[in-house]
């Protein structure tokens, strides 16, 4: 991409034979002396689809083949806005925003005191910015020196800090965005972006927004619809514009279930056969240009993928230099966190159990990879280009999603009957039980105590008593009790459990807390950046270990869903799911 002179000196030229003077690069020159244009197609950086969503769309008519990316790395969370309405452009004096630059140090020196394994780099759109935020930054470092071992831990990717016209090249696992023009000190946005206000200014927003592997953060003091362009904007502006309404929507272009059918015969056999064995099979995974065969679903976690399968059927043939193609395809995928198992045509046809013994064996595998602390894919053939390492304490956080659902066990309980127990005894009893399981609906607490006593049937004076015991334990305070479910005394926040190994009989949704459910609704939420509504209802359920969603499972958590959005702890864009904005340090 050629320079501009927007941040440079007129310089007089004294070439008399200037016939290229007015053409930008080498490229256009070729493209002037009428050579043939080709795309360069695959996009490999980005291990979040939303980071080259609105270049895909803007500037290479959804030309780009993006690979879709496995859902398996909590650090890779996209584009996000942080708005900063209070932040006012110095337009008549400084030309900066200060104090946008404040923020974007803060969200600096907490990076690198959070997130120290990510490595980093600032973009502003001007030169004014881009020094003033070296300054904020400089004047924070020297009050937090428990961050300052960040600052030399990418030495490949060391932390930069540069205007618009100086990332082309560069690549970081985070970046953030600094536009600095804005709303001024009147009031208004003034239609003043810097570069991106001339020609060819788009090539300068295409690169800036391209430089992020797992995450881009845009710091703004104004929204998408406050700019207000004339007919006559540039591509740039506009652009700008349409990248500002994405990060704010949170309408991420994510690895999705086209709804296609199999490719080929061989590959509805495939599916046939794994799903027999009872797993979760979607063909036709993906983005943009590149879609999986088929997809294994994670029954911990819908939404995530252990494990991607090709077959060598019609779409394999349908290229003249399939083996490469494939091979490099399958690096691309595995750098961007994925898992993968190819079955050969022949070999299924000639030992199908043996094919399926081997496939099972290999989700098996990636799904030890996935639980197991530090686990990363095997790379059989070629290794990715950037390899992201994490710290122990990450991968922890990255596997461990949900826990599963532990029932208490009592000591049986002989000689006596439950309804004629002491009421102190049983008073005991249910305190240990909603140590164990609180959030605990009262008909399970009873089959609890049921099963202590040796009862199979519980009629209405069992019914009777257990209700008086745990009245009597609520008003001496061992346990609160509200709406039919018993609660710990206490602030520990109520996590999400799976209840995937419960027989049918008890799994029931109306047995879920409503602080249960909207605990998986959140960590669904936390775990994608940002959901639609019905892949929103449909990964807190699989959070909570039920299989399938009825109408009334999901009417159920449809309406907790509604109540986390009335209450602000969820935001919702019209059918998109996303957390809301929290800016650092509020």
């Amino acid at each position: 991409m050629p320079p501009t002179d927007f941040f440079g000196r007129d310089v007089e030229i004294d070439d008399e034979d200037n016939s290229t003077g007015d053409i930008e690069s080498i490229l256009s020159m070729f493209k002037a002396a009428g050579c043939t244009e080709r795309y360069l197609r695959w996009h490999y950086r980005s291990r979040h689809e939303s980071l080259i969503a609105v270049s895909n769309a803007e500037f290479y008519d959804q030309k780009l083949v993006i690979f879709p990316s496995a859902g398996n790395d909590p650090l890779a969370t996209g584009v996000s806005l942080e708005y900063l309405p209070d932040a006012l452009y110095d337009r008549g004096r400084t030309r900066t925003n200060k104090g946008e630059a404040r923020a974007v140090a803060k969200a600096v020196m907490k990076h690198a005191v959070e997130r120290p394994q990510m490595s980093l780099g600032v973009a502003a759109f001007s030169v004014a910015q881009r020094d003033l935020i070296l300054v904020e930054v400089e004047l924070l470092r020297r009050q937090t020196p428990q961050a300052e071992a960040f600052f030399s831990r990418h030495p490949s990717e060391p932390f930069f800090v540069k205007n618009l016209e100086n990332v082309q090249g560069d690549e970081r696992d985070a970046i953030f965005i600094s536009v600095g023009y804005g709303r001024n000190e009147t009031g208004k946005v003034a239609r003043e972006f810097g570069p991106l206000n001339r020609e060819g200014g788009h090539r300068r927003l295409n690169v800036l927004i391209t430089r992020a592997k797992l995450s881009m953060r845009i710091f703004c003091n104004f929204r998408s619809e406050e700019m207000d362009l004339e007919k006559s904007a540039k591509h740039g502006v506009r652009a700008l514009k349409n990248f500002l309404k994405f990060a704010e929507t949170g309408e991420l272009e994510v690895s999705y279930e086209t709804g296609k059918g199999p490719d080929s015969p061989f590959e509805v056999e495939v599916i046939e056969a794994l799903r027999d064995l009872n797993y979760q099979i979607e063909p036709q995974v993906g983005t943009a240009g590149y879609f999986i065969d088929m997809a294994v679903k994670d029954p911990e976690l819908p939404g995530r993928y252990v494990l991607a399968i090709e077959c060598d059927g019609a779409a394999y043939h349908s290229s003249r230099s399939a083996r490469d193609r494939d091979r490099l395809r399958q690096a691309v995928l595995e750098g961007l966190g994925w898992s993968f198992h190819r079955i050969w045509s022949t070999d299924w046809f000639r030992n199908r159990q043996q094919e399926i013994g081997r496939v099972v064996a290999a989700i098996d595998d990636a799904r030890s990879r996935i639980r197991t602390p530090g686990a990363v894919p095997v790379v059989t053939e070629v290794q990715p280009t950037h390899v992201i390492e994490r710290e122990d304490s990450t991968r922890d956080q990255a596997t461990d999603f949900t826990q599963p659902y532990i029932k208490a066990v009592l000591e049986p309980v002989n000689g006596m009957e439950l309804h004629v127990a002491p009421i102190h005894a049983l008073d005991h009893m249910v305190s240990k039980v909603a140590s164990i399981e609180a959030p605990i609906h009262l008909s399970d607490l009873t089959k609890r105590l049921m099963d202590a006593f040796g009862v199979s049937r519980a009629g209405a004076r069992i019914a009777g008593r257990v209700r008086e015991v745990v009245e009597y334990s609520a008003r001496r305070g061992a346990i609160h009790f509200r709406e039919e479910f018993i609660y710990c005394v206490g602030d520990e926040p109520i996590a999400a459990r799976d209840r995937s190994s419960f027989n049918a009989a008890d799994k029931k949704i109306e047995l879920v807390a409503p602080e249960e459910i909207e605990a998986a609704l959140l960590e669904s939420v936390r775990l994608a950046y940002s959901l639609d509504l019905d892949a929103a209802i449909s990964s807190a359920i699989g959070l909570l270990g039920f299989g399938r969603a009825t109408q009334k499972i999901s009417a159920t958590v449809e309406e907790r869903l509604e109540r986390l959005v009335n209450a602000g702890s969820l935001a919702r864009v019209d059918s998109v799911i996303t957390l809301p904005a929290s800016p650092y340090g509020s």
